[in-house]
């Protein structure tokens, strides 16, 4: 049997729940373009310290693009924050070190996923690289 004051305590329940749904904005609240990433992100050495970064636009509206650099362990180094373009040239790389670049199409109200790409940047040197062959015979377990 249910007791008059487990009736009230559900009765007061059953209210604040209604309540609450009539509170919800159902269907009116703002819609949030979330853009499309751009694609096909490619590397071009440009010097030892520098690299041009292209890609192919997002397919959905945008404002611009960002360009976050790390370091191979993950350490933020730089951000560029790009207009509708889609192309860069990074500087101030240290030669040797592997890069990591992320790129986000950015739309009024947030930015995609971001495409990544790995590049450790090296001189150019001059001058003869030697090759040596080494060879080695392998010898069979069974033998």
């Amino acid at each position: 049997m249910v007791t008059p004051n487990f009736q009230r305590i559900l009765i007061f329940f059953a209210i604040i729940f209604q309540m609450w749904l009539s509170s919800c904005d159902l269907g009116n609240s703002p819609v949030i373009s979330v853009p499309q990433p751009p694609t096909e992100l490619k590397a071009n050495a440009q010097s030892a310290s520098s690299i041009g970064l292209t890609w192919k636009p997002s397919r959905t509206a945008v404002i611009g693009y960002d360009v976050q650099v790390y370091d191979e362990l993950g350490t933020p180094l730089q951000t560029v924050k790009l207009g509708v373009v889609t192309s860069v040239v990074i500087r101030n790389l240290q030669e040797g070190k592997l890069h990591v670049f992320h790129v986000f199409a950015r739309s009024q109200d947030t930015i995609s996923r971001f495409v990544e790409i790995r590049w450790a940047s090296a001189s150019r040197f001059s001058g003869r690289i030697r090759s040596e062959e080494h060879t080695s015979e392998l010898q069979s377990p069974c033998n």
